[in-house]
């Protein structure tokens, strides 16, 4: 199971060019409970990576759990 954040969403350090370009990193897991787990952990702000959007706070397991997707 795997999905393409938007970009900002995942911060990329080290990003020497300064710009967002048509990649983007995000999780590649087995299991749809794992990618939330995964995301969760990866997805935020980062001092190093001027792109980086802030954390908006979904609970991304919740979420998973929500729409029974465990």
């Amino acid at each position: 199971m795997g999905f393409k954040p938007s970009p900002g969403r995942v911060p990329r350090v080290p990003n020497p060019s300064g710009r967002s370009g048509p990649t983007v990193d995000g999780p590649i897991t087995r299991t749809v409970a794992d990618a939330a787990l995964m995301f969760a952990a990866v997805a935020g702000p980062d001092p190093r990576d001027p792109l980086s959007l802030p954390s908006t706070g979904e609970n991304w397991e919740e979420i998973a759990e929500e729409f029974d997707l465990l």
